[in-house]
């Protein structure tokens, strides 16, 4: 089990180019509300059949999480690619509310095959891996 949060930005980046990420598809999306520590969770379990892995990211103290829809193509669960995004400072207008730190959280961003997009805001990632 591998684990990252804001300080280890660089760390995750190099981890999520050269790990499992790319061509995995998505097989659960599970959105907690208050989990055990009242922070919000998000679990998403991947499978990527060319690497024969099964990867599994638990986003704990998540701050938020939306999608961006496009629609170009049909492989709308798998993935292009996990990106770790440096500057949070373009969603502040999103959230006027609030004011985003980029050294407080992870921004990650999963752009799909299909060019859709959802993007979270943590604090902490976990990632298990499991062969298959």
């Amino acid at each position: 089990m591998k684990y990252f949060t804001n300080r280890d930005k660089s760390e995750l980046k190099d981890y999520l180019y050269y790990g499992h990420a790319h061509d995995a598809t998505i097989e659960t999306i599970e959105y907690i509300f208050k989990d055990e520590y009242n922070k919000d969770r998000l679990n998403i379990n991947t499978i990527n059949t060319y690497d024969k892995i099964r990867v599994r990211y638990i986003i704990k103290d998540l701050e938020s999480v939306f999608t961006i829809k496009k629609h170009e193509l049909e492989d709308n669960d798998v993935i292009l690619g996990v990106y770790v995004e440096d500057n949070i400072s373009n969603l502040n207008d999103y959230y006027k509310n609030y004011d985003l730190k980029c050294d407080e959280y992870l921004y990650l961003v999963i752009q799909m095959k299909s060019f859709d997009e959802l993007h979270i805001i943590c604090r902490e990632i976990y990632i298990i891996e499991e062969k298959i």
